[in-house]
């Protein structure tokens, strides 16, 4: 399995860097620079072949890989006859385009990977109010809620789904006594009054929004599968781009840690 998994990591290295080290070499041939080479991972190479005026070669130490632009060190003398191809020779616009399209290949493959993700169809899955785990010693545990128990309200606000019990819960700070109201797997309605701790991951770590540790209750949530969803050509990109935005990436957060993942 470790073997296995290596050659996957060295593979997924490989296209990355493939892609990568691509983009900046097309981007100077568009702009007319000359490619001497072009190298997946340093080292002696274990394979190499010409193609035109490009050698193509394969490292063995796999920590990144190159392209050897014509004129790309100043120090080196350069034929006369091939000045105009040069690194150097060309337009700072022209040399800035170069630099920059290795990563930004990167960040176009990623977008269009996630779209063929949406497009080909994603498995979907929500959380439940349903309780799966309680954290020992937590305040969910002293107030007697245990797994299969189901999160009525909290503060005597009733409430339908985890992202509403987390607001809740984040509506108040730690230390705070809060009322939580929940069914037993029996079907006993029971409130209880707890004084909020704050939220820990799996490991034991304390959760911590703007240096303040995230109030808690001790509880993860059941996971409910629900059937594969595929989008349109148009959604699929938009919920591609939607990835890239930070409000994306704190509303991710927050239904895992606020109340998501756990509470």
């Amino acid at each position: 399995m470790l073997a296995l998994n290596l050659l996957w990591f060295v593979l997924a290295l490989m296209a990355l860097i493939l892609v990568h080290e691509a983009g900046h070499m097309y981007a100077a041939r568009w702009v007319g620079m000359r490619v001497e080479k072009f190298s997946i991972f340093f080292g002696r190479p274990l394979v190499k072949w010409t193609r035109g005026e490009t050698e193509y070669a394969l490292g063995w130490i796999p920590i990144g890989g190159y392209v050897k632009i014509t004129g790309f060190n100043s120090t080196e003398e350069q034929p006369a006859e091939l000045k105009d191809r040069t690194y150097d020779g060309k337009s700072p616009w022209k040399r800035i385009f170069v630099i920059l399209a290795g990563p930004a290949v990167n960040i176009l493959l990623a977008f269009l990977l996630f779209a063929v993700t949406f497009w080909i169809g994603t498995s979907q899955s929500t959380l439940t109010t349903t309780v799966d785990r309680v954290t020992p010693d937590s305040p969910a545990a002293a107030a007697g809620v245990t797994p299969g128990a189901q999160l009525l309200g909290i503060n005597g606000s009733s409430t339908g789904n985890v992202a509403s019990l987390g607001e809740a819960i984040r509506g108040s700070e730690v230390g705070d006594s809060i009322t939580v109201r929940y069914l037993t797997p029996g079907g006993e309605d029971v409130t209880r009054q707890v004084v909020l701790q704050p939220l820990r991951t799996p490991d034991g770590e304390t959760v911590e929004r703007d240096g303040e540790p995230v109030p808690g209750i001790g509880v993860t949530w059941t996971v409910e599968r629900l059937p594969n969803r595929s989008y349109g050509f148009t959604e699929g990109l938009s919920e591609s781009c939607l990835l890239y935005t930070s409000d994306a990436a704190d509303e991710h957060r927050d239904v895992w840690w606020g109340g998501g993942g756990g509470g």
